[in-house]
């Protein structure tokens, strides 16, 4: 499993919450969208439940391209995604 994203249960439903908080670099930021990304791909489950907690985050441009394109990539395979900001 992945450092920053991991299952949690609720009402027997597998939700994947994953940990980009307090990222303040660009390259640490993209790093961590990647991680996510790739885990996602190499589930290939469908209708997947995710929190993204990317609380205390920095954002540029450039992270905002790479969050853009991991949408268009994990798409597929998400029903739901709630963002802790």
């Amino acid at each position: 499993m992945q450092k920053r994203i991991f299952p949690i249960w609720h009402n027997d439903k597998k939700i994947f919450y994953t940990d980009w908080s307090n990222l303040s670099d660009d390259l640490d930021s993209i790093a961590a969208i990647e991680e996510t990304t790739n885990f996602i791909v190499e589930l290939a489950e469908y209708n997947l439940l995710e929190i993204i907690d990317v609380r205390g985050s920095y954002t540029s441009s450039t992270v905002l391209k790479a969050l853009k394109n991991s949408a268009k990539i994990t798409k597929p395979y998400s029903k739901k995604k709630l963002w802790l900001v």
